[in-house]
């Protein structure tokens, strides 16, 4: 609503909108900080600037930790909710001939216009809902043509698409204020279909022709990836490993020189094609890298792929998909790494390796530093 004459005081030195709601505002309430009121002389603080620029940091530092809480309530909702709603389609689909289940995901009873209507209605609602909790840090680039990428090999590839509807059919599911039998019908089918795609695109993948065949390739690459989040979804602890084990058995050996991410001609008809694909190509691989480093937490293994060629060569970003700088991420994947073998090493040989490893993240984000480059997300208010 438009901001009234006066708001609250915390509005006004923050130069939010205010509803001026009382006792509190909604902007104070819901950002959970202090909301200063609206009296007409303003705060004994306000006249002193040293506590003014407290009172303002104080603010600061609340919004960030109630926007932190927020995402982590957001994830864990999501988390769970899609948890139940497969573990539901998992006791079904051991009821049900595999028949039933196999075809097109369509409501029983609805017409084939209202089925497209829905699927359109779940595409949007995951690149609207979905994405932004999967991916809470990332930072979209207009310039680079947005995500069109993303819409694009959803369109084009039933696995992904499926398993885009699936997500958005647990997310919509479980916030409904109703369920119908119907409803957990196209849950089942969308997530049998999705999942048995998945795994074929992973299992399956014909390397002579998605050599040569960018689509192809990240088809493949993609499909993992999704197949990797669906797994975790479900409340899976194993199940991922094996399909990122396909993945890293592909990867692993290839360099940042074998990823042509800026061989885009302005002057080619194919180039916003050409464009979209190196960007999807970048998330993709920041994914893995990311999942790569993380994963010792739960395999207790080092990370396997060259995460220090690919990062220093600076063509990925993880700071624009992950929300942290390249430096950092190869000082996660190196303390990974020394904490996997550190049971093979004396005390002076872990003592010494420490100390190496102390200086080479020093001096990374020094260089970063230097650079201008992001070594964190700053969060907002």
């Amino acid at each position: 609503m438009p901001r009234g004459r006066r708001g609250c005081w915390t509005c006004r030195i923050r130069h939010r909108r205010c509803d001026e709601s009382s006792p509190e505002c909604k902007e104070c309430s819901t950002r959970s900080i202090t909301c200063h009121g609206y009296d007409l002389d303003p705060p004994a603080w306000m006249s002193n600037d040293q506590l003014l620029q407290e009172e303002l940091r104080r603010i600061k530092v609340a919004v960030k930790e109630n926007f932190r809480r927020v995402k982590t309530i957001q994830n864990r909702q999501l988390a769970r909710s899609t948890a139940q709603a497969a573990q539901v389609s998992r006791t079904k689909a051991t009821s049900r001939p595999q028949s039933e289940i196999t075809g097109n995901p369509t409501q029983a009873g609805s017409s084939t216009t209202n089925t497209i209507f829905r699927e359109a209605q779940y595409l949007v609602h995951y690149l609207d809902y979905i994405f932004p909790i999967q991916y809470a840090f990332y930072v979209d680039a207009p310039d680079q043509g947005g995500r069109g990428w993303l819409f694009f090999l959803l369109e084009r590839n039933a696995p992904l698409r499926n398993a885009a509807l699936t997500l958005s059919a647990f997310h919509q599911h479980t916030f409904s204020p109703y369920h119908t039998e119907n409803q957990e019908d196209e849950l089942l089918q969308y997530h049998t279909k999705a999942l048995q795609e998945l795994r074929h695109v992973v299992r399956h993948r014909d390397v002579g022709a998605s050599a040569d065949n960018i689509e192809e390739w990240l088809k493949f690459l993609a499909g993992g990836m999704f197949l990797i989040s669906f797994e975790v979804f479900q409340g899976g602890t194993n199940n991922w490993q094996a399909h990122f084990n396909a993945l890293v058995s592909v990867i692993q050996n290839l360099t940042s020189s074998d990823f042509d991410f800026d061989t885009s001609n302005p002057t080619s008809p194919d180039f916003d094609f050409q464009r979209g694909m190196n960007t999807a190509q970048k998330f993709i691989l920041s994914n893995l890298v990311w999942i790569d480093v993380l994963a010792p937490l739960a395999t207790g293994t080092a990370p396997r792929l060259p995460y220090h060629d690919w990062l220093n060569a600076g063509k990925i970003d993880m700071s624009r998909v992950m929300g942290c700088s390249n430096c950092i991420m190869i000082a996660i994947g190196d303390m990974m790494a020394l904490d996997s073998e550190a049971i093979t090493l004396d005390n002076e040989a872990l003592r010494i390796a420490i100390d190496e490893l102390e200086e080479r993240i020093h001096n990374g984000i020094e260089a970063a530093l230097d650079d201008g480059s992001t070594v964190c997300v700053i969060l907002r208010d």
